[in-house]
């Protein structure tokens, strides 16, 4: 089997909406984990989306995350990127969106590829009489735009996409699930854990609370502990690479829990 035998047989539930699930559904098979794709979140594009002000007329514009580059990118679509508007960029993989959709990166949050992290960079330190647009989801969390306004800046929040609950038919993944057939379960951000919860009930959340869970921070451990998960890894920051390594160290000692060196 190719890639890290430490995850061979382990069957591992992937939560990231569908559109974004196949990279690291790919990444477990390929270190010899079977994953369970399980989709708890689904993107929708706002139509009538409003601009206070025109993109060309800000300083800097933030994306959030992949989906706003998508979300971006459908809105205008065959446009070319205005040159006076520098970028920022929450995580490596929006980084990476960006790039492929002919967006320019000019400063991106390094790891754990947080909203802390980016505002911890130096440039972003004195923004007097700076303007910057925020490209998010609708309900999205208020630290960036309130410390970037405390900095001086001038800031504006642009919605252009929502994030709902998939139909999704739970029975099939309980069943398996009862039956010892989900070993660990990735989850990638607060509200993809909510989502999950509700999707499965109160009987999915016993089974949750009893399977090893993989979150990307410490502010989604924290999140996961309030909801009653006992079993909760951090991993580096919510990539897939991260995500997946964080697995391979929970197989590693489990493995070593059960076969001690010398025995």
């Amino acid at each position: 089997m190719n890639g890290n035998p430490a995850l061979a047989g382990w069957r591992v539930l992937v939560t990231r909406p569908e559109a974004q699930a196949g990279p690291l559904c790919e990444r477990l098979a390929a270190a010899g984990a079977e994953p369970v794709p399980f989709p708890v979140m689904e993107i929708r594009f706002l139509d009538g989306v409003h601009w206070p002000a025109p993109l060309e007329s800000f300083d800097y514009a933030l994306f959030v995350s992949v989906n706003a580059v998508a979300a971006f990118r459908a809105q205008a679509a065959g446009a070319g990127w205005p040159a006076g508007v520098k970028t920022l960029a929450i995580g490596r993989q929006t980084a990476a969106a960006m790039t492929a959709a002919g967006i320019p990166v000019s400063l991106a949050a390094p790891s754990p590829f947080t909203s802390e992290a980016l505002l911890a960079l130096p440039d972003l330190q004195r923004l007097a009489d700076c303007s910057i647009v925020i490209l998010r989801g609708r309900g999205g969390r208020e630290l960036i735009r309130e410390t970037l306004r405390q900095r001086g800046a001038r800031v504006e929040a642009v919605e252009l996409y929502e994030r709902g609950l998939p139909e999704a038919d739970p029975a099939p993944l309980l069943q398996r699930w009862h039956g010892g057939g989900i070993d660990a379960v990735l989850v990638t951000s607060n509200a993809i854990l909510d989502n999950l919860l509700e999707l499965l009930g109160e009987a999915g959340r016993e089974l949750l609370r009893r399977t090893p869970l993989i979150v990307p921070s410490e502010r989604t451990r924290a999140h996961a502990s309030r909801q009653g998960c006992e079993q909760v890894r951090v991993a580096d920051n919510a990539t897939d690479a991260a995500m997946v390594a964080a697995l391979a160290r929970l197989a590693a000692d489990r493995a070593s829990a059960h076969h001690p060196s010398g025995s």
